[in-house]
């Protein structure tokens, strides 16, 4: 134990400090996680539209579903879980937009090769 007040203060700290660090935990209340039938419906919808337009991209998403959550059926999903798959489509896309946007053009199309040999391996 510190010998003097000031000491005191500067380890354990004032206002949920220690040692100078926050240590205020916040906590998500419920409805922070929980989706309104609207969001779940826009986030089902978006994640379906590439079911036809662009299949490999769609399988690529059943697959990470089946192998995180043990289903590739979106409507199963729970609220977390729809986030996650939403979050990582999400990730797909911008990694998608930069290397387009950085004319590795003929990249992707061989990334877009590579995937459909992989799905296809996987199948």
């Amino acid at each position: 134990m510190p010998k003097n007040k000031e000491m005191q203060n500067h380890i354990i700290g004032d206002n949920n400090t220690v040692a100078g660090r926050d240590v205020h935990i916040h906590y998500s209340s419920s409805s922070d996680l929980e989706l309104t039938d609207s969001e779940r419906w826009q986030y089902r919808n978006t994640l379906l539209k590439y079911r036809e337009t662009l299949p490999e991209l769609h399988k690529l998403l059943c697959h990470y579903a089946q192998l995180r959550f043990e289903t590739a059926i979106f409507v199963e999903l729970d609220d977390c879980q729809l986030k996650a798959l939403f979050e990582y489509h999400q990730t797909l896309l911008i990694v998608s937009k930069k290397l387009h946007s950085s004319s590795q053009i003929g990249f992707i199309e061989h990334l877009r090769k590579l995937l459909k040999d992989l799905l296809k391996r996987r199948s």
